[in-house]
């Protein structure tokens, strides 16, 4: 059981807590450079040139949505073949890093909650990324961007999470760090928790705030 403070009504609360759900990147990897300097190195390729501030305006789009915003294309034909060309490049995975506490922090959760991510990366990559910095042993249920037609702020990826996880919205909480992953939540009835890191961009008050993996805990009180 987990105590929270509604910050609209001012009390403290019970909740039943029986999975929590996670965002990739921004939350369990700072991978937001390491985005911006793939989608650089791909557009670079195709004669396209922006600021990296406006990627990372965007970094929380679906890939789908960041090639037709940049490219400007209307035709999903060749947006899809941008998409095929732009899987062929590396990744830069040395620029990612784990935030502290993250491991340690999925491990204690693992021991009593169902874990889960939501996130717009695709599938294929989903899986692979997880195990390549261990967090693939902590997290059953995985949500892609294949598997949803409205990706977030609309709340069908967190639904799918959910009925995945066999628990219902006021059993869950959703940790994201964009405006987007506040909305989404609020939308499915999921409590959100805003990781803020440097390029949260969250004006809607989320029902928690945390900036470590360690404030997540004892939010959860599962030290």
């Amino acid at each position: 059981m987990i105590l929270y403070v509604d910050p609209f009504k001012k009390k403290i609360r019970n909740m039943r807590l029986k999975a929590v759900i996670f965002d990739i990147d921004g939350v369990l990897l700072n991978s937001i450079k390491s985005n911006a300097v793939f989608f650089e190195r791909v557009f670079k390729h195709l004669g396209i040139r922006y600021s990296q501030k406006e990627y990372i305006d965007r970094n929380f789009w679906t890939m789908w949505n960041i090639i037709k915003y940049f490219t400007k294309e209307k035709s999903n034909s060749k947006i899809h073949k941008i998409w095929d060309f732009a899987r062929k490049f590396p990744y830069p995975h040395n620029k990612v890093t784990i935030p502290k506490d993250a491991k340690i922090a999925l491990k204690s959760l693992s021991k009593k909650y169902k874990l889960g991510v939501v996130t717009a990366r695709q599938k294929l990559g989903v899986g692979p990324v997880l195990k390549r910095y261990g967090y693939d042993k902590f997290i059953s249920t995985k949500v892609a961007f294949e598997d949803y037609k409205n990706p977030k702020p609309h709340p069908e990826p967190l639904l799918i999470a959910l009925k995945k996880m066999k628990v219902k919205a006021n059993e869950a909480i959703y940790v994201g760090d964009m405006e987007s992953d506040v909305l989404c939540a609020t939308a499915a009835g999921v409590k959100s928790v805003l990781y803020r890191n440097r390029y949260s961009n969250a004006k809607h008050t989320p029902d928690y705030e945390v900036r470590s993996f360690k404030q997540l805990l004892k939010i959860i009180n599962a030290e």
